[in-house]
């Protein structure tokens, strides 16, 4: 009688809303794996420097703590520090770890290869030591979890999204070619100032003076024409594309810290390829050259051939940029075709730029 009478409260409590007491939580264990913890960490180190959002770094590292068996994780991730507590009962204080991002390497195939570790630890089909080896693997580039192409293709892929968006511009050869060899130049000088030591503003501002020195010695040269498709291919291999990406995708998550400080990398970033442009133009002046800045650069507004090749080959440059593995990059190109082909529509149909965009 007493267990059918349970069962007609637990009911009627069920139909009014009402919600029952639960069990009281297992008490976990009083020791914490370092092996596990250790790897919490260092996975949510590589995934932050690879480039990936705060909130999937956060899900990440808490999967792992689940998938072997960290009590009670907690998980904290910023812009630049990473940590997790492990809370064991019975009176055992806690254990503690974090990590501190200092440079970044954003690299798709990384984030690939590490997701793919953490799916397959969380399904149980890793244990512990083999998780520790793949990492080490990932981490070192090491077989089959290299990058997918030769490091000199890397620094080839910034020139082509300079010489593409030349093209998109109406840009002769004159001018792609010389966006091309700027950018390259560019980039191999602010690499040579980060391993001085140099901080990245001062990188950026001199590759975006080499890029625009090279437009000052075309018009210097009597081609006006060519400078400003030149300038053009050079900021857009500079623009900080990936980390308003990042930043949008934090703060839609809530995470408005990690937001904000994105945000402010972005604004810092144009900052320094603005003062780049500036000190050059405006020594460009002083020694006499006819630089006419009110003349901005448009895009002329076509569906030709050339501007959805320009359109796709800039995609395509930029998913190389950022390691992107080789079976996603047609999808790249018909993605930055059909993202062209749509602006070249909706101009058409009336909209705004902006809109349009």
């Amino acid at each position: 009688m007493s267990v059918t009478r349970d069962r007609l409260r637990d009911t009627w409590r069920a139909l009014m809303g009402e919600t029952t007491a639960d069990p009281p939580e297992e008490e976990p264990g009083d020791t914490v794996s370092g092996e596990a913890l250790d790897l919490v960490l260092r996975v949510g180190e590589l995934l932050l420097a690879s480039g990936e959002a705060t909130e999937r770094v956060n899900e990440s590292m808490l999967s792992l703590a689940v998938a072997y068996e960290l009590p009670r994780c907690e998980v904290s991730v910023t812009f630049t520090v990473i940590s997790a507590s492990v809370h064991p009962g019975r009176g055992a204080l806690p254990v503690t770890g974090s990590r501190a991002i200092r440079r970044r390497y954003p690299a798709y195939w990384r984030l690939a290869a590490l997701h793919t570790l953490i799916q397959e630890a969380s399904i149980g089909l890793l244990d512990l030591e083999e998780a520790h080896d793949r990492l080490r693997r990932i981490k070192r580039s090491q077989p089959p979890y290299g990058s997918p192409y030769p490091a000199w293709l890397a620094v080839v892929s910034l020139g082509l999204i300079a010489a593409s968006s030349s093209l998109s511009m109406g840009g002769g050869p004159l001018g792609v070619g010389t966006a091309f060899v700027a950018t390259v130049l560019a980039d191999r000088a602010a690499a040579l100032l980060g391993r001085r030591g140099i901080a990245e503003f001062f990188q950026l501002t001199v590759a975006a003076a080499i890029g625009a020195t090279s437009a000052v010695l075309v018009i210097a040269a009597g081609s006006p024409g060519n400078a400003s498709t030149i300038v053009t291919g050079a900021i857009v291999a500079l623009l900080p594309g990936r980390p308003l990406v990042a930043s949008i995708q934090d703060g839609i998550t809530g995470d408005l810290v990690s937001a904000g400080a994105r945000l402010l990398e972005v604004f810092f970033i144009v900052a320094a390829i603005v003062s780049g442009l500036g000190v050059t133009v405006y020594a460009a002046v002083h020694l006499g050259v006819a630089i006419d800045v009110r003349d901005l650069p448009a895009a002329p507004v076509t569906l030709r051939p050339v501007a959805v090749l320009a359109a796709a080959g800039v995609s395509v440059a930029f998913a190389v940029s950022l390691a992107v593995p080789r079976r996603l990059l047609p999808a790249a190109a018909l993605s930055g075709a059909l993202i062209w082909t749509v602006y070249v529509l909706g101009r058409g149909l009336g909209a705004a730029p902006l809109l349009a965009a």
